[in-house]
């Protein structure tokens, strides 16, 4: 993109980012508390981003944000889209139906029978993936879902998620040859929140605290 449609791009974000805020609070999928993430973690806070298909209107709406993602930052030209299991799965889903792409999804584990597949749907030696999750932390997920489809002889440059945690994901992706690209990052949710008075300062910085320690750690 040049200079004038990266700038206009990075403002159609922001309030995207802003109406990701007020979908996720009006769902009650944004939790304050003390969690523990599949990697391992404690975390001050939790997205459960499994309630959305519960949601239609905003499972679409949402939908869209990725594949407007998608169409700035990626390109819709010859792609193919790659569920994660599992929350990644109906979220990819609608992404496919919205943007017309054809889909495929990882299995958590190979088939015990039959082709003992790890990706089921029409897969070809060369057909260019892009990996569709609904979080990012470390990345490992999408790192593992990356290396099936890589092995299966498809091509992986680009992974899009909702949001990044901002917990090293992006940086361990990009090792492997993969871009990040989010909807949002938690600092982008977290700062509208609380200027909107959505979020008390004393929640948010508990939170601030937690990434600066992650990204000592």
């Amino acid at each position: 993109m040049c200079g004038l449609e990266t700038k206009l791009w990075a403002e159609k974000k922001s309030v995207l980012s802003k109406e990701l805020a007020t979908i996720l609070v009006g769902l009650g999928a944004l939790k304050f508390g003390d969690f523990v993430l599949s990697s391992g973690r404690r975390s001050p806070y939790y997205i459960d981003l499994r309630l959305l298909p519960s949601y239609p209107s905003a499972l679409e709406r949402i939908a869209e944000m990725y594949v407007e993602v998608l169409e700035n930052e990626v390109g819709l030209g010859n792609l193919k889209v790659a569920g994660i299991p599992t929350a990644g799965l109906p979220l990819a889903t609608a992404v496919s139906l919205r943007a017309r792409l054809p889909l495929i999804y990882v299995r958590e584990t190979p088939k015990l029978h039959g082709e003992m597949k790890m990706i089921e749907g029409a897969l070809s030696r060369g057909d260019t993936v892009v990996l569709i999750d609904d979080l990012v932390t470390t990345g490992g997920s999408l790192l593992k879902a990356a290396e099936a489809v890589r092995a299966s002889g498809g091509r992986v440059e680009h992974a899009v998620v909702l949001i990044d945690r901002e917990e090293g994901g992006s940086e361990n992706l990009a090792r492997a040859g993969i871009r990040l690209h989010a909807v949002s990052k938690i600092s982008e949710l977290l700062s509208w929140l609380e200027s909107a008075g959505g979020l008390p300062s004393d929640k948010a910085e508990l939170v601030r605290a937690y990434l600066r320690g992650v990204g000592r750690s």
